[in-house]
């Protein structure tokens, strides 16, 4: 379902995809899926255009270290530094 918010994100269906990744985020978070929970909030802090989206992408990077979760830590430190990528 990740992926498919992304495909609707790049399509511009933005608020679609936002809507179907809280959704999985909090499935995620009811069933204890740490890393589903950090990938829909990747998906989510790539999608952002605010000011906040670095520090989103900073707490997400640092989250993923401490667990270990390297794939999703260099997503997120990747997004971070180039902010045209998705």
């Amino acid at each position: 379902m990740i992926h498919g918010a992304r495909v609707d994100a790049s399509r511009g269906n933005l608020d679609v995809a936002k809507r179907d990744l809280r959704h999985v985020y909090a499935e995620a978070a009811a069933r204890n899926m740490i890393f589903i929970q950090l990938g829909a909030r990747l998906a989510l802090a790539e999608m952002d255009k605010t000011p906040q989206r670095k520090a989103q992408l900073g707490e997400i990077e640092k989250e993923a270290r401490a667990l270990q979760l390297g794939l999703i830590a260099r997503r997120a430190a990747l997004a971070a530094s180039d902010p045209k990528r998705r």
